[in-house]
């Protein structure tokens, strides 16, 4: 995490050499646990090793793939009091890729940057949220893990490790104002008890050497099943970093991560400095802003859907720019549920697909059909993001959302 501006520096760095898809696949339950009675074992054992079994499986067929992220950056500067206050939205594609994570501005095809704080001189940043720690906790084997038991999280049924890595396995490191240290790690991990798929993860920093002026960094990452290709893959869907320096300095970001797609063969990969390149392309065509948009959906939905849950609408009418026809009706939209607490459900669209070519589709919701309303979002604006509030369920099939296109 970097922590810039007035505070000055501050960096952590997840060194992980191991590829690891933050997936796993739905074999295991709870009577994992009941078994490790009969075995004598501690509780909770060999519900975690087939967790990790099934996660090195899913390993050789992950893709690379890309997501947008957008961070809400927050900061209160040393010396100061009251809240921290919000003071920039920063957007940029993340890519993971073997044992690194790649930063580009959005719709970029070359990823140079390691790390977010490449693109701003100020504010809270960092690498390892979308599956470093994982790599290093569930594939790797570096984690001690203490089962917890049952305990509820977002009204949904989960299973709680607590874990600790200790400092002579940690691959983390803290750089505070040009000063480096090896830090270790503990937190916990939420897992649905049926699917085994990873609900959240909480990374706190530990051992934090004195010189460093660090009082804590910690960071949460909330997963959900994302479409990618003919699959689905479980991906961070938000985040929270939360940073504070001993100087009184603090810093906070709110991550949302949407438009996750597998990358692009023709795309390109830079591992070198930028310096010389020439403007970054996008990898798939985007429509021009303020284009209205209708999109209805393929098919109702129930209400009892999971979040992640593939969803398809249709464009309804020819989307025209003056006399030019972009993307013909008919043509199919793609997305996921990303939130569903009823009567209040959020849909993720993220590409159209017109003429055989996927056109990425940033737009915000305007209207829908009643008897529903649009809900506007507290938080960061999502591209692509629409969230609605439905009376009764199900929401039918040919509901028709309203949408405007935007630029990023």
């Amino acid at each position: 995490m970097t922590l810039g501006g007035l505070c000055g520096n501050v960096m952590i760095l997840a060194q992980m050499v191991r590829r690891f898809p933050v997936a796993f696949l739905a074999v295991a339950s709870l009577a994992a646990v009941a078994q490790d009675a009969s075995d004598g074992l501690p509780p909770g054992v060999l519900l975690l090793s087939r967790i990790k079994r099934h996660m090195r499986e899913e390993l050789a067929h992950l893709p690379d793939y890309t997501c947008l992220q957008t961070a809400q950056r927050y900061d209160k500067p040393a010396g100061t009091k009251g809240v921290l206050k919000l003071f920039d939205t920063l957007r940029l594609e993340v890519l993971d890729s073997g044992d690194k994570e790649l930063y580009a501005p959005p719709g970029a095809r070359r990823f140079q940057a390691d790390s977010p704080g490449e693109f701003t001189t100020a504010g809270l940043s960092g690498t390892g949220i979308f599956s470093l720690s994982v790599r290093d906790l569930m594939v790797n084997g570096n984690g001690l893990f203490q089962y917890r038991g049952e305990e509820p999280l977002a009204g949904r049924r989960a299973i709680r490790y607590d874990y600790r890595v200790p400092l002579l396995q940690s691959g983390m490191t803290v750089e505070v104002h040009g000063v480096r240290g090896h830090v270790a790690s503990k937190g916990s991990i939420w897992v649905d008890p049926e699917s085994l798929d990873l609900m959240r993860l909480d990374v706190i920093a530990d051992d934090i050497p004195p010189n460093l002026g660090l009082i804590s960094s910690v960071y949460s990452v909330h997963y959900a099943r994302v479409p990618i290709g003919d699959r689905t893959i479980l991906l961070p869907d938000t985040a929270e970093m939360n940073l504070v320096e001993a100087s009184g300095a603090e810093g906070r970001n709110i991550l949302d991560f949407t438009h996750c797609h597998a990358f692009q063969a023709e795309s390109a990969i830079s591992f070198t400095p930028a310096v010389g390149l020439p403007p970054s392309e996008a990898p798939v065509e985007e429509l021009p802003a303020g284009i209205a948009i209708t999109v209805t959906l393929s098919a109702p939905i129930s209400g009892a859907e999971p979040v992640g849950t593939v969803i398809e609408g249709r464009i309804a009418g020819n989307v025209a720019v003056k006399s030019e026809v972009l993307v013909h009706d008919g043509a199919v939209v793609r997305g996921r549920i990303r939130r569903l607490e009823p009567p209040v459900v959020a849909v993720e669209f993220t590409e159209i697909e017109a003429n055989g070519v996927p056109v990425r589709f940033f737009a915000e919701l305007q209207t829908v059909d009643g008897p529903a309303s649009v809900q506007r979002p507290t938080g960061a604006d999502l591209p692509g993001v629409g969230t609605f509030s439905f009376p009764k369920f199900p929401v039918p099939a040919g509901f028709r959302m309203a949408w405007r296109t935007k630029g990023l």
